[in-house]
């Protein structure tokens, strides 16, 4: 487990380090996601969330496989009513998220146990819409960056946050607005998380 651990941190560092993308797969993680999308949105524009979603979680080492489960998308497989399996997780969006005086305003939430992690991610679209909108931007990218933070909360089987990065706990306007790369990706140590949460 260790070798591996030090073949993806190897990995990251190169990348991130790298003017020119790596070539070759090095170790990735596959996760199927069903999404359950109730909150109205247009084909069109979930399409679009659920794009910017996996462009980061790609870039994270993460290949995702997008499962509809609600509306006229909704796979008629069967696929969508069995149980999870290990490598499924679940992305709810939802219109409205819950009023809670005694805690900040969050635009999702990840629904994880540290000792058996998590399988659950929430996004309420009425607080990303609000945001992007503040920020005069595309709520889609919002949405988007939104889904892929809470499905790396799932894997990392940690609801932590850090100071940089995807996976900082405050999105401001003005960092929207500002559309740092940075900002919007996950860090090395990110990476190594998610790796170690996914062997556990």
């Amino acid at each position: 487990m260790h070798t591996l651990l030090a073949r993806v941190l190897a990995a990251v560092l190169i990348w991130q380090s790298s003017s020119t993308p790596i070539a070759a797969e090095i170790v990735r993680t596959t996760l199927t996601v069903r999404v359950y999308q109730t909150a109205g949105l247009a084909p069109s524009f979930e399409d679009r969330a659920l794009a910017e979603a996996e462009s980061i979680l790609s870039a994270g080492f993460v290949n995702v496989q997008w499962r509809k489960c609600t509306g006229s998308d909704r796979e008629r497989t069967g696929a969508c009513d069995a149980p999870l399996t290990a490598s499924e997780r679940a992305l709810r969006i939802v219109r409205r998220g819950p009023v809670r005086d005694d805690a900040p305003v969050a635009l999702g939430d990840a629904l994880v146990e540290h000792s058996a992690g998590g399988v659950l991610a929430t996004v309420y679209f009425d607080r990303v819409a609000w945001l992007a909108n503040t920020a005069r931007t595309d709520a889609a990218v919002v949405l988007g960056r939104t889904a892929a933070h809470e499905l790396a909360h799932l894997l990392m089987r940690t609801a932590a946050h850090t100071g940089c990065g995807l996976m900082r706990p405050r999105w401001t306007p003005r960092e929207i607005r500002r559309n740092s790369a940075f900002d919007w990706s996950f860090t090395a140590a990110d990476v190594v998380a998610m790796y170690e949460g996914v062997l556990r």
